[in-house]
């Protein structure tokens, strides 16, 4: 069982700080060598192609738009690189961040996509969202811990992603995937922003009695309530100076335990809600328990962990 007490809280950066590094800069998409060294900062909040960007916002034929896309300059957004390839990279010139791409085409299941920016906004790991250059998508960036197992934090992260029904493109998985110049004249970048630490890693092996259905239905009811027991009690010794502190501990190891498959989302938060019921600032108190839940499913706590 994983130790409340011991709960790692998010590390947060200055965003300013985390896209204050150097990419490689590309003629064109169709040019991988040659590549110049320039600040992404300078290469957000540039305007220097934003009459080209209007323009191709105003054809509707895809392929055009496509052509026309492909002769802008791109960058590689995760890493400086002689030539791009990921055996290319220039070794430790890793950002540290990786870039995340929605296209329309594959979330037509959104019902409010005109605002999804927004809604990304929310997500507490992403430093830079805005629209892509067909304006027709959205792309971003998100700070991670380890550069060396770039692939895995972007497993996770598309999970993360798929948690929220969006689906992200496969192609950032690669530390070379390229990035085209685009414009957006309200982008959102945050103040800070949270080190996505989480990176996928094999599952461990169920246990063979569990190959019944019914077996497996009925020890995970037993495992939910254990839980949810040890959970509310955990919560209700919270000294009077250390409820929201405490709260969102266990909140945290709730996320945990749903982003496993081993508790219920809306039982968790009806069972830290009635201890928080009783306190005073309830409205404050609702937030941390989705608060915590929401970072807590990041990292899972699968069983033996």
């Amino acid at each position: 069982m994983t130790d409340l007490s011991d709960i790692k809280m998010p590390t947060y950066q200055l965003t300013q700080d985390v896209l204050n590094v150097s990419v490689s800069c590309f003629k064109n998409y169709e040019t991988p060598a040659n590549p110049v060294t320039i600040n992404l900062l300078t290469w957000i909040r540039s305007e220097k192609h934003r009459p080209k960007i209007e323009a191709l916002r105003l054809v509707d034929d895809k392929v055009l738009r496509d052509s026309i896309k492909a002769t802008l300059p791109a960058i590689t957004p995760s890493g400086v690189f002689t030539y791009r390839k990921e055996s290319d990279l220039v070794p430790g010139s890793h950002t540290r961040l990786i870039q995340f791409d929605i296209d329309l085409a594959d979330n037509r299941q959104i019902r409010n996509y005109a605002s999804l920016k927004l809604q990304i906004s929310k997500l507490p790991f992403v430093a830079y969202c805005g629209l892509s250059a067909s304006g027709k998508g959205y792309w971003g960036l998100v700070p991670i811990a380890y550069p060396e197992r770039h692939g895995q934090h972007f497993d996770r992260l598309k999970r993360v992603f798929a948690h929220y029904g969006i689906h992200i493109d496969t192609k950032p998985r690669n530390v070379a995937s390229l990035r085209g110049y685009s414009y957006d004249p309200a982008p959102y970048q945050s103040d800070k922003v949270m080190l996505f630490e989480w990176h996928d890693l094999p599952k461990p092996q169920s246990h063979p009695t569990w190959s019944n259905s019914a077996v497996q239905s009925r020890l995970k009811g037993l495992y939910e309530d254990e839980l949810q027991n040890r959970l509310i009690r955990f919560t209700q010794a919270a000294g009077e100076g250390q409820r929201h502190e405490t709260l969102l501990k266990a909140a945290t190891v709730a996320g945990g335990y749903i982003g496993a498959g081993r508790l219920d989302e809306q039982t968790a938060i009806y069972a830290l809600e009635t201890v928080a019921s009783g306190w005073p600032t309830f409205t404050k108190s609702q937030k941390t328990i989705r608060d915590g839940i929401r970072y807590g499913m990041t990292k899972p706590i699968y069983l033996g962990t």
